[in-house]
């Protein structure tokens, strides 16, 4: 009985952290191709400096005055907000994938050297469950996929942006596919908060789940209890 619960438990979250690193091993090899491109808005043009040395040196070889030097570089706030966004996406992918390589090894700790002794498999097995529970090893695995959300919505922010102004039809159509795609996320998040029957279970609607709930209870104490179904409340968290 133990075995299947674990054998269970373990797969499922070996299956998701097999995913989830190999998602965020590919969304990081996109965003890096895009900081390539993008970081290079925060440098001044050497071409513009190499321009401006070689006037220089033909206005005094000329005998004739000097052309005004170049102001120092700033980049552009816009430029900056960019690579903030790219450069947060890449560190909360590189996160995910990192963690979730922790995760896969603690995984794999769980199963091995196992008792023999029938008695004493029972207790290691249960001591190692309740471990797990403690230790909340499902919470990490959810924030590894709350990270990777992360990273995906600061990568269409610093998309746009990169975007803006190349070509106004591409602007829109992309405005039009981001705010397409955030509604559903935070939509199907939210749903499983004001439905009992809706499947959108995931980390993020556990965590808008917690958070409505604690607020709610704040709302709430000046003496009366909160009126939330405790069922779904163990079905959203437990």
């Amino acid at each position: 009985m133990l075995s299947d619960r674990d054998e269970e438990l373990i797969r499922a979250w070996a299956d998701q952290a097999d995913g989830l690193v190999t998602f965020a091993a590919l969304f990081s090899a996109v965003v890096t191709a895009f900081i390539i491109e993008s970081y290079k808005l925060l440098q001044p043009d050497t071409d513009l400096l190499t321009l401006s040395v070689l006037r220089d040196i033909s206005a005094q070889l000329n005998g004739s005055q000097p052309f005004h030097p170049i102001p120092p570089f700033e980049p552009l706030l816009s430029d900056a907000v960019q690579n903030s966004f790219l450069f947060a996406s890449l560190i909360s992918s590189l996160f995910s994938a990192g963690t979730g390589v922790f995760f896969k090894e603690w995984v794999r700790e769980y199963k091995l050297n196992l008792p023999t002794d029938p008695h004493e498999l029972v207790r290691v097995r249960q001591h190692r469950y309740q471990g797990a529970i403690t230790w909340r090893l499902r919470t990490i695995l959810g924030a590894i996929s709350l990270f990777l959300q992360l990273g995906v919505a600061f990568f269409i922010g610093g998309l746009l942006l990169f975007v803006w102004n190349l070509d106004q039809t591409l602007r829109a159509v992309l405005v039009v596919f981001a705010a397409f795609w955030m509604a559903f996320w935070i939509g199907s998040a939210c749903c499983p908060t004001f439905s009992d029957s809706c499947p959108f279970i995931s980390p993020l609607s556990r965590l808008i789940f917690v958070v409505l709930t604690a607020v709610r209870r704040l709302w709430l104490s000046a003496g009366r209890s909160p009126d939330y179904d405790g069922d779904e409340g163990k079905r959203m968290c437990g």
